[in-house]
């Protein structure tokens, strides 16, 4: 059967639509843009972080700060291509002074991640940072479960630290850039047992 990925991208569009325009919580009041994510409508890996910062938020696209300035770095190191992948966030509008989201944020943002991933239909879903990993994983750490596929639905859930957290820690760092040279291997076979079903 032929899927007609046109109306992936339409389906894509509608949702940027409502994150543009919601009002679910408070955190609209105060974004110059709401961040819906970027990305292909077919794409078989799919990053998610915590949410937008200050330079996103005035530009409205993810990860273009200083942690995506990181992020770009690594995915030419491994090498991922950011134009094959989607980014997006956990939460789509910047809270204040660029804090942790608040709980009733995250679940005001938590349909339009979730119908993402069900238009997207990613093999790998990677989660940048601590709140990423808790949306999907409530039980889960970032300190243990960074680096491990876990199964999530049919797909991978692949836990790593946040680039921000990498930026002044030379630790976080190379354990960062350890895990992400992992994701081409962990694709390749994932989608050599997808085509083996």
């Amino acid at each position: 059967m032929l899927i007609d990925k046109s109306d992936n991208s339409n389906h894509l569009k509608k949702i940027n639509e409502l994150v543009i325009t919601c009002k679910k919580c408070s955190l609209s009041s105060g974004r110059k843009n709401a961040v819906p994510g970027v990305g292909p409508p077919f794409a078989t890996l799919m990053f998610v972080g915590e949410a937008p910062g200050s330079k996103e938020d005035e530009i409205g696209l993810p990860f273009v700060g200083k942690a995506g300035n990181l992020l770009e770095k690594l995915f030419i190191e491994v090498p991922i291509y950011r134009e094959d992948v989607f980014i997006t966030n956990v939460v789509k509008c910047r809270p204040p002074n660029n804090r942790n989201p608040l709980e009733n944020e995250i679940l005001s943002c938590k349909n339009y991640l979730m119908k993402q991933i069900e238009i997207i239909n990613p093999r790998i879903i990677v989660t940048l940072g601590k709140y990423a990993l808790l949306h999907f994983i409530p039980t889960g750490k970032i300190s243990i479960d960074h680096g491990k596929n876990i199964p999530w639905k049919n797909r991978i859930l692949y836990p790593i630290y946040h680039p921000a957290a990498a930026l002044y820690n030379p630790k976080i760092l190379e354990t960062l850039k350890l895990d992400m040279s992992r994701i081409p291997e962990l694709l390749r076979s994932s989608l050599s047992t997808k085509n083996k079903k």
